[in-house]
């Protein structure tokens, strides 16, 4: 692809959304723009939607534009078994054998006491860019409201159907079990709506105003339904942002590379 490391972004998944990724169930992703503009200008005479200005400020992608990459952390270990060193993703429980030589020093966990379930985990921010298995070029990038949402796009984004449940294939679609309650949705999009708000409808503590970007202790909280609004939540400032402006990130799996640590 003629990329470098230095056009590759690290991109963070719920443990559920990873394993959608792994299973090729999703390959689409919006993450909130910050700070959130008031209207959208693409460029004149561009065809790259991952910039845009608001007014006299200019927005770029945080995770790149077409083209780049993006890679995905996740809970992981190193330990020895009985074939040796052994890399462990946390996910699915896959062992992958190592150099010895490539195990950081004073590690002497155990494969099959890590896969009981006992742990210990690594944090995926601890995980090196060299023991990924999951690396995706974006394909498409572009600033939309994220109630704009096809169906389709909602099977993209990771809301699945669980086989067999029903005969008709319209009948039982799920949001991400693991983080929303069990309801099943006729349509999609639906799905992804329940989705979005039990990860981002919530009230989140943070350090900067969500529209101005300047420092400020307050909550906010980017609900699906058309809802705006400052509150107070624990003494502070909350904002409201309903149906807000995010990036809609294509993803297009790249063929994965024996993982190594650097």
């Amino acid at each position: 692809m003629g990329k470098t490391e230095g056009n590759e972004k690290k991109i963070l998944f719920e443990a559920p959304l990873i394993k959608a990724l792994l299973h090729n169930r999703k390959s689409r992703s919006r993450r909130v723009v910050l700070p959130q503009p008031k209207r959208v200008q693409r460029h004149i005479f561009s065809n790259d939607y991952s910039k845009f200005t608001d007014g006299g400020r200019e927005y770029k992608c945080p995770y790149g534009g077409p083209g780049d990459l993006v890679w995905v952390p996740e809970p992981w270990q190193v330990a020895y078994g009985q074939r040796g060193a052994a890399l462990i993703y946390g996910i699915d429980m896959t062992v992958r054998h190592i150099d010895p030589a490539l195990v950081p020093v004073g590690i002497s966990h155990d494969v099959e006491t890590i896969k009981s379930g006992n742990g210990p985990w690594r944090s995926p921010a601890r995980m090196p860019r060299s023991c990924t298995r999951l690396l995706f070029s974006l394909a498409g990038v572009r600033v939309l409201r994220v109630q704009q949402l096809s169906d389709e796009a909602a099977v993209e984004g990771g809301i699945w159907k669980e086989p067999g449940a029903h005969p008709k294939p319209w009948a039982c679609w799920y949001a991400q079990p693991e983080i929303s309650s069990r309801h099943g949705m006729i349509l999609p999009r639906p799905g992804f709506a329940k989705l979005w708000n039990d990860l981002y409808g919530k009230p989140r503590p943070v350090k900067r105003n969500p529209f101005t970007n300047q420092k400020e202790d307050c909550w906010v909280s980017f609900p699906w339904q058309e809802e705006q609004g400052t509150e107070t939540y624990e003494n502070l400032p909350h904002y409201i942002i309903g149906n807000p402006y995010v990036w809609d990130l294509e993803l297009a799996r790249v063929k994965e590379e024996a993982p190594q640590f650097s």
